[in-house]
């Protein structure tokens, strides 16, 4: 305990440390953060302990080593940032509140990052960060991001993850308490809905100036972005995805998002929401925290590095449990129209139209059930489908589809307008579904004047849930 002002006042140094109020393996294998954001009079610091092997290993890969011995990793001794050292904090900054990592830089060297939710006057501040040489130095700052609001958290939540698939992870930074507002000097409209926001990874050790801004659906008092988790790849494109946490939706039953990674980055739109209410009446505080993809059942869904599924368990802390969420295939549809001529004729009543639909993917069944659904689109000229004699502008009709097969169907379609404008083409639509509850239509639309096959895409993340209650420890063999 250090004292100032003539002893009046005392200064805690380790005692109210907290630290592992945030842990994290960092990405080099070897080593383990922990963030303790009370050293120092809550100026905060992080933990670092090594191992000799790679700590950072897959759950069937540890599984395997328990069942042929016990299996402990020897951590060093820890190693503590110097706080009292590092200029850019301050009291009750509270840095090490949140912690991760990352390559940040083309230099191989793996960076820290840690969340300092109440620095910078209260917006909030991130910190990418090396470990000095001794005790006696401050941390070598690399990178920082501040918030824009004061007493949003900004940096409740820190992210290194690559979701462009270029090698460089980018910065996720979650700011629980974020409340909208219309611009920067305006004043707050609404309540605590919460926000991410997502640095790109530039290169050369440069992080983007203005984030991508994540918000899910606004609900007030959400909290959205109070946890953020890479859950693996779950669309099997190729690129990593996150689950990001609203533990406050739904009057504090909670949620999640599910943001899906590509090329360009994340899709600023989640492809999936999950709600407590949905998984069980019971549930309360879904989305406080959320694990990183990993395989729990050995299913043999195979990813992009993980060689199996990424299930994701999410905690639901006012209700005391917490919930596994298994991942199933995930499923593409491929379909197309193709029109028996591509030109008509004023005299023309009527032409053919086949329609063809296949579905691709890993670890999918030899044969599905899907619902298929024509429409007529054009507006120009009066067209309807000849449906066994009937005339109808929509028909669904059920189809057994084989896998990696194209199943056809032949269909003709009636000109029923007096005069037809043929510089207008005739539209078709094709809709296609699972036929089941999981299933999320796709639609390609073409027209007689030719149509270049397009793809659907159907993505089904989680088929099952399995609850731990409290006071009951979950486990899976």
């Amino acid at each position: 305990m250090l004292r100032r002002g003539g002893n009046k006042e005392n200064i805690h140094q380790y005692a109210y440390g907290q630290a592992g109020i945030s842990v994290h393996f960092a990405k080099n294998g070897t080593e383990l953060l922990l963030g303790a954001p009370g050293v120092y009079n809550w100026k905060g610091s992080v933990v670092r302990l090594s191992g000799d092997t790679d700590l950072n290993v897959g759950g069937n890969q540890r599984r395997r080593r328990r069942r042929q011995a016990d299996y402990y990793q020897a951590l060093s001794v820890p190693r503590i940032l110097n706080s009292l050292f590092t200029e850019e904090l301050e009291e009750n900054d509270y840095f090490g509140y949140s912690v991760s990592s990352g390559e940040f830089k083309d230099d191989g060297h793996t960076y820290y990052v840690a969340g300092a939710p109440r620095a910078s006057h209260g917006y909030g501040k991130v910190y990418i960060f090396d470990f000095p040489p001794n005790d006696l130095t401050g941390m070598e700052v690399v990178l920082s991001r501040t918030g824009s609001q004061v007493g949003s958290y900004f940096g409740g939540v820190v992210l290194g993850l690559d979701v462009s698939g270029d090698g460089r992870p980018e910065l996720l930074v979650g700011a629980p308490l974020h409340s909208q507002q219309p611009a920067l000097d305006a004043a707050p409209t609404g309540l605590e809905e919460g926000r991410v926001c997502v640095y790109q990874n530039l290169g050369v050790g440069q992080l983007s100036e203005q984030p991508l801004v994540l918000t899910g659906d606004r609900v007030i008092r959400g909290r959205f972005g109070s946890a953020v988790a890479s859950v693996g790849d779950l669309d099997m494109d190729g690129y990593n995805d996150i689950a990001v946490g609203a533990p406050y939706e739904e009057n504090q039953r909670g949620a999640i998002y599910i943001y899906l990674g590509g090329a360009t980055g994340l899709n600023p739109e989640y492809s999936q929401k999950l709600l407590a209410s949905e998984l069980s009446p019971a549930l309360r505080g879904f989305g406080i925290s959320i694990s990183h993809g990993l395989d729990v059942d050995d299913n043999k869904y195979a990813g992009n590095d993980n060689p199996s599924s990424p299930d994701v368990a999410v905690g639901s802390y006012l209700s005391g449990e917490a919930v596994l969420l298994r991942a199933q295939p995930v499923l593409r549809f491929h379909a197309h129209l193709s029109p028996s001529t591509d030109k008509l004729q004023p005299t023309d009543k009527q032409f053919e139209v086949r329609a063809c639909i296949k579905y691709f993917g890993r670890h999918l069944p030899d044969t599905i059930p899907a619902t298929i659904q024509m429409k007529i689109e054009s507006r120009h000229v009066i067209c309807v489908f000849d449906v066994q004699g009937e005339q109808r502008d929509n028909f669904t009709y059920e189809r057994q589809l084989s896998f990696e097969a194209y199943t056809c169907d032949d269909f003709t379609v009636l000109i029923k307008s007096e005069s037809p404008d043929f510089t207008q083409p005739i539209q078709l639509s094709m809709s296609y579904d699972i036929s089941s509850s999981e299933g999320a239509g796709a639609k390609a639309d073409v027209s007689p004047s030719g149509c270049s096959p397009q793809s659907g895409r159907n993505v089904y993340l989680f088929r099952s849930v399995e609850r731990a209650p409290a006071g009951q420890r979950y486990s899976q063999k």
